[in-house]
């Protein structure tokens, strides 16, 4: 017998990648190499597998430990050496030509395996001891320094040596604990002997009581034969009560069911009848709403109407008294008129007469005026007459110079008089282009009045179409807000049924994944979710199926390597954040590859994954974990028939499961418990509450729009109203600026008039 091949793996200085020294001479065999590089190692591991050193029959956790290949780029948790032994000679007691030996370590662990099935280490010590190997003798193996100490050895150490390496050590031991267990005998036979010798005496007490017991047990057998006939009349009445109990319990099992069936409808009805009552309520507040939004516009037209009543009445009434106004100014009109007629009649001789007077006047007027200035000169002649010719010279020369500062007097009077006759023409011929300049502004001013006027009235319907469209706008998004509110109470209620659906701890752990962890680790490319997120059902009829087929794996989480998974795991185990399954793509594909699943050729059956999922085809190795020894079959007796046949679990569309180990689970099942379900649902919910969500936000953006739209109308309204109102206050500006231009023009006129008489 010898060694064939050590294989070392994480021990000592040997790295994790396997080594193997391999093949071994069955004559002599020599490991060489420098020092440091594990030649020591080496047979410190054939001891270590072979208990051969009392050093490593039994070790501690740091002992185990300090075994283990310390190597900071990888963390070693295990290491373990296998060594195969040629049995040809069958010296070891096993009917096989080699037997491998391998015992493995961690830092919880020492297993011991012998031709790859794991045994206990006594096994191992009487395999070794059978074939002369015993952990006593310390010497199949020469170390450093034991030839030395051979030497030296007295000759009672080298008896002792013989006898260990010729191995009679291992029977002397034997030897004192056979007389051990000798005298350990002999102690316990002179026990036996007390027992006996008590136990004659006690036989011969008890042959007096051996009567009485006779006596006992045949009035004990009459007594048990009553007690059975007694106890089997009472049992037969109890097997007939037992009967009834069942019958009836069976009659208040459908009972129970009519009644659950019932209820459930009942509480179907109850929930349509809710959410019909919750549309009425709102649709009843939507009415309401739209009465009160109704009841102000009427409001506000009743008092427009009022308004615009009265102010037509007013102006009604107005115009009745100005017609009566009318008709007397023009009967007082037509008198004056008689009365001009009458008295332009009476006064035309009278005018005759004036003219003719004033002629006269006028006449008279220049006679005296020259008769006076006969008379001025007479008296001045008359006075002259008594003056010297130098006096009167003087005098005259006096006369002639205030004659001629008279002239020039009413020369320049005459001239002021021509300047401002022409003035007066010019200022009434400004005036004149004033007023035409004026009127035609008026005119403009009038047009102006009359489109702003036009304007006013479009831009009000505009305004008053914007509000009604922005009106009818803000229901539908009443309508839409209200909607938004039920589902999100509907999605509320059916996350907390998904969650009570699933375990605490695999809930924490999803919520604190899919919340915080995922992003803070920057995994988001890494990490697909749940498995019951990641495909969709073929139809709703396989739901059920699906469900119990998988069961709690729905919840498992599915990333790219076990890398990732091993990052997750970390964050959640270091923080306590929850409890979660993770299924690393990257191993079950290579386990895909090597495990391919063969699935039966029938009609009954088929893939319970092929047929009834869709899903993502990066996924597919997690589903072949989940759904890949699942059969769909048509109905209990073909999935208890394919299951015993196939080695494959078998369910069919109600839900009975036939597992390949022979389980069969089926019957009722709680819809509160119903993952599938209930993730269906909340799915189906989020996906409506988001649909609406993008209808409300786009309502909200189309709201927005009509109100920028309805202020810019009402700010335009406001403009062209305050226009307006300038205008007209313009307009009266100017009228009265007409008028007093026509009053300062016929004053000029009277003016120029008099300056040219």
């Amino acid at each position: 017998m010898h060694i064939k091949t050590i294989t070392l793996n994480n021990f000592r200085s040997f790295r994790q990648c396997t080594t193997e020294l391999a093949p071994f001479s069955p004559k002599t065999n020599v490991i060489v190499g420098r020092n440091g590089t594990g030649k020591s190692n080496v047979l410190d591991a054939i001891q270590f597998v072979m208990l051969l050193s009392n050093k490593f029959v039994t070790l501690r956790t740091e002992e185990r430990q300090a075994l283990l290949h310390d190597d900071a780029a990888s963390n070693v948790i295990s290491a373990y050496v296998e060594i195969v032994l040629d049995n040809s000679s069958g010296r070891l007691s096993l009917d096989q030509d080699e037997v491998l030996l391998r015992r493995t370590i961690g830092s919880k662990k020492d297993e011991f395996f012998i031709n790859r099935k794991r045994v206990q280490k006594a096994e191992v010590l009487n395999l070794l001891e059978s074939a002369g190997f015993s952990k006593s003798n310390p010497y199949f193996i020469i170390q450093q320094g034991k030839v030395h100490a051979l030497c030296t050895m007295s000759d009672h150490e080298r008896l002792v040596l013989l006898k260990e390496v010729a191995g009679t050590t291992v029977y002397d031991e034997k030897r004192e604990a056979s007389l051990l267990k000798m005298e350990e005998n002999e102690s316990s036979i002179n026990k036996i002997d007390e027992s006996l010798s008590y136990l004659e005496q006690r036989l011969v007490d008890l042959e007096g009581e051996k009567e009485e017991l006779t006596s006992y047990q045949k009035f004990d057998r009459s007594r048990r034969a009553l007690e059975y006939t007694l106890y089997s009349t009472e049992l037969k009445k109890a097997r007939e009560y037992l009967d009834e109990l069942e019958h009836m319990r069976g009659e208040n099992v459908e009972q129970l069911s009519e009644l659950f069936e019932s209820a459930r409808s009942v509480h179907d009805r109850i929930r349509s009848v809710e959410v019909r009552m919750k549309q009425g309520g709102a649709e009843l507040r939507r009415s309401r709403q739209d009465v009160e939004h109704f009841t102000r516009i009427q409001h506000t037209q009743t008092t427009t109407q009022t308004k615009q009543t009265l102010h037509i009445t007013e102006l009604q009434n107005q115009c009745e008294q100005d017609e009566l106004d009318h008709q007397q100014a023009t009967a007082e009109l037509a008198k004056l008129r008689q009365v001009i007629v009458k008295s332009e009649a009476e006064l035309a001789p009278l005018v005759e007469k004036c003219t003719e007077l004033n002629t006269n006047l006028t006449s008279l007027q220049f006679k005296k005026k020259e008769s006076d200035a006969a008379v001025e000169s007479i008296y001045a002649m008359v006075n002259r007459a008594g003056m010297s010719a130098a006096e009167r010279e003087e005098y005259l020369r006096n006369q002639i110079s205030e004659s001629k500062h008279t002239l020039k007097a009413k020369r320049k009077l005459l001239k002021e008089s021509t300047h401002q006759i022409k003035s007066s023409s010019e200022n009434v011929q400004e005036m004149d282009s004033t007023l035409a300049s004026s009127q035609s502004q008026l005119s403009n001013h009038k047009q102006l009045a009359s489109s702003l006027s036009s304007k006013l009235v479009n831009l009000k319907a505009q305004r008053d179409e914007l509000q009604g469209e922005r009106v009818a706008v803000q229901r539908e998004l009443g309508v839409l807000e209200e909607s938004r509110a039920d589902l999100r109470d509907s999605v509320m209620n059916s996350q907390i049924a998904y969650d009570k659906s699933m375990p605490y701890s695999t809930r924490a752990g999803l919520k604190h994944l899919t919340n915080t962890l995922v992003a803070e680790l920057n995994l988001e490319d890494n990490y697909y979710g749940p498995v019951i997120e990641n495909f969709e059902l073929a139809s709703e009829n396989f739901r059920t199926a699906v469900e119990v087929a998988a069961g709690n794996s729905l919840l498992h989480v599915i990333v790219d390597t076990d890398e990732t998974a091993a990052k997750l795991m970390r964050r959640l185990e270091t923080q306590r954040l929850g409890r979660v399954t993770f299924l690393p793509l990257n191993i079950l594909a290579r386990n895909m590859r090597e495990q391919r699943i063969e699935y039966p050729e029938s009609s009954d059956v088929c893939s319970l994954m092929e047929r009834c999922l869709k899903f993502d085809e990066d996924v597919r190795p997690a589903m072949q974990q989940v759904f890949g020894r699942k059969l769909l079959a048509k109905d209990w007796d073909v999935g208890s028939q394919w299951a015993d046949s196939s080695n494959l679990d078998c369910v069919t569309l109600d839900g009975e499961l036939f597992q390949r180990n022979g389980a069969v689970s089926g019957g009722w099942h709680d819809s509160n418990s119903l993952k599938l379900q209930n993730y269906l649902r909340l799915r189906t919910e989020k996906g409506k509450l988001d649909e609406v969500e993008q209808k409300c936000s786009a309502l909200e953006r189309k709201l927005s729009s009509f109100d920028s739209r309805v202020t810019k109308s009402v700010m335009e309204v406001q403009k062209c109203e305050a226009k307006s109102n300038n205008l007209q206050h313009v307009m009266e500006t100017t009228d009265r600026e007409i008028a007093s231009l026509k009053t300062r023009i016929v004053h000029k006129k009277a003016q120029q008039k008099s300056l040219e008489e």
